[in-house]
């Protein structure tokens, strides 16, 4: 059965807004049964009696199983994604991997099988792969010695080499040539297939196009019309990486304008009732006696009400004297005493009632005012919201010329690439018990950048330099010999990661010294990626502002953007 095109694929995720950004939701669950149906299917697991299946973990676009073989403990990854980017995530990650294992050293799971459809028993797409042993880096890092993550960065060194040696050309995502159907096929931008197949001819069976990265696929817009390359050279990809990021603010400014709206509409609403519920208490005595029929006869209630007047009480007390001849003067001094006292009764309960609404109304203008602030509060956020969005775009505005012109250079041929991990990190750096390299996990999203840009440390190796080891005496020990100061195990990480940084480098001028050449240049391309990186993040918006006014005003030296 022929794949249906992106735009045809069901629903099976929604984006969720919170204030700060869009999420996505699954809309219905995989399920356990069939995925167990699934997996049977598959040759390696097609003659194992029982198979039995563990959920491992969720991130944003997957849910894990671990599946394994009851017979020989044998164990495999299930990973279900949700069609974020239909076809194309799985198409490409499954690509990816395989390159890997052509022409890389890094180990790194074995896909056993995958659809990149949702007509399936399980309803998503999925791929089922070997499971890498062993640990995370992260979990494992106080008990890794640093002999052993100086060997881990090593190889690390040996894999970027081998990225670095089998560069391709156009900036995009890998995917294998027979991967999308004729259809799909005239709906993308190619560049020429001599042109986008790998460098090697004995690697032709793969070829670069459309880019898989979180920025083109978040809130939904793998269906909407971006340009998500392939690209030709950097200036293309950073000039859509510009209007994604603009495209994104325009969305948050309507949502945002939205909201004040609502809000005042509210508002106005609440002033309005307000204005009506007055209204209703100045007529409230009318309004009172219209409901109440004149012939109607007065409850008990009114009949006590009557009584208390004091003219009407006297009135009362005369008929009892006139009727009791012999006790005139006694009853006339006891309803004298009883008017005395409950006089005092009375007066007794108006005071409680009146300090009792006194203590309320106190209470309610305590939380009115506590109300207001927080309303104020939200105000006063929604309209920082917004500034931020339109100081977003005018950046974006004024960034683009200089972009396109400071980049004007680099436009003609197709750029040279090589295979870029973004998110290889201690937590998808897998080790075994003594420290050594199991594998690298996590491959989706992930694509062949500008080599200039791709010759940098990993993630995993990035932090704070420190060239001497933190003294432990200094910061103190349990009576057990324990050292519970966190302070101490992040300046021993800074420490580590900087002897890993350096057998790293070393490594790479053994084995590449022309990715080390590449590594210590082009700071200026550097400069132009972070300026489209900060475009739109709080945090560096003044500062970018600033470097482009330098830029404007032709101030020499111009403080690079970094220190700022």
């Amino acid at each position: 059965m022929e794949p249906s095109s992106p735009a045809e694929k069901p629903r099976l995720v929604e984006w969720i807004r919170n204030f700060l950004s869009w999420e996505p939701r699954w809309v219905v669950e995989p399920d356990a049964s069939s995925i167990e149906r699934t997996v049977k299917q598959v040759p390696e697991f097609a003659e194992s009696d029982k198979i039995s299946l563990e959920f491992l973990a969720q991130g944003a676009f997957n849910k894990i199983w671990t599946v394994t073989k009851e017979s020989s403990r044998e164990q495999a990854i299930m990973r279900v994604t949700l069609p974020v980017d239909p076809m194309r995530k799985t198409s490409s990650e499954v690509a990816t991997l395989r390159w890997l294992l052509v022409n890389a050293t890094l180990p790194v799971p074995r896909v056993l099988a995958f659809d990149v459809g949702t007509d399936n028993a399980i309803g998503f797409e999925w791929i089922l792969m070997s499971k890498v042993e062993g640990n995370s880096l992260r979990s494992a890092w106080r008990e890794t010695s640093l002999d052993a993550k100086i060997e881990l960065a090593k190889r690390l060194a040996d894999f970027c080499s081998d990225a670095f040696s089998k560069q391709l050309k156009g900036i995009g995502s890998i995917y294998l040539q027979d991967s999308v159907s004729p259809n799909d096929r005239s709906q993308e931008q190619m560049i020429p297939e001599t042109a986008c197949s790998v460098a090697s001819s004995s690697d032709a069976e793969f070829q670069i196009r459309e880019m898989v990265a979180r920025e083109f696929v978040w809130q939904d817009r793998a269906f909407q019309h971006l340009d998500r390359g392939p690209f030709i050279c950097t200036k293309d990809w950073m000039l859509a990486r510009l209007s994604v990021a603009e495209l994104a603010c325009k969305e948050r400014l309507d949502f945002l304008h939205t909201k004040r709206t609502q809000k005042e509409n509210n508002d106005k609403s609440q002033i309005e009732r307000g204005y009506d519920l007055g209204d209703v208490n100045e007529n409230e005595e009318s309004a009172v006696d219209a409901m109440v029929p004149a012939d109607s006869e007065p409850d008990l209630a009114e009949k006590n009400d009557a009584l208390s007047d004091p003219e009407a009480r006297d009135a009362s007390v005369d008929l009892i004297d006139a009727s009791n001849d012999n006790g005139g003067d006694i009853n006339e001094e006891r309803a004298q005493q009883k008017q005395e006292s409950k006089g005092e009764e009375q007066q007794q309960k108006d005071n409680e009632h009146m300090n009792d609404k006194g203590d309320n109304d106190a209470e309610n203008d305590a939380e009115y005012e506590d109300d207001k602030d927080e309303d104020d509060d939200d105000d006063d956020d929604l309209e920082d919201d917004i500034e931020e969005c339109e100081m977003t775009l005018a950046l974006c505005s004024r960034l683009r010329p200089k972009l396109t012109q400071a980049l004007s250079t680099m436009s003609g041929d197709i750029e040279s690439t090589m295979l870029w991990h973004d998110d290889l990190t201690a937590s998808n750096t897998m080790v075994d018990e003594r420290g050594r390299l199991t594998g690298v996990v996590d491959w989706e999203c992930v694509s062949c950048l500008p080599v200039w840009y791709a010759c940098q440390y990993p993630s995993v190796l990035r932090g704070v330099d420190r060239e001497e080891a933190p003294d432990v005496e200094i910061y103190g020990k349990t009576d057990d010999g324990q050292v519970e100061n966190e302070l101490y195990w992040e300046n021993l990480e800074d420490f580590e990661l900087t002897k890993m940084r350096h057998a790293f480098l070393e490594r790479m001028t053994q084995v590449q010294p022309e990715w080390v050449k590449t590594f210590k240049s082009n700071d200026w391309l550097h400069e132009w990626d972070m300026a489209v990186s900060a475009v739109d993040d709080t945090l560096w918006m003044k500062r970018l502002g600033e470097w482009m006014l330098d830029m404007e005003a032709g101030v020499e030296p111009l403080i690079p953007l970094a220190d700022r």
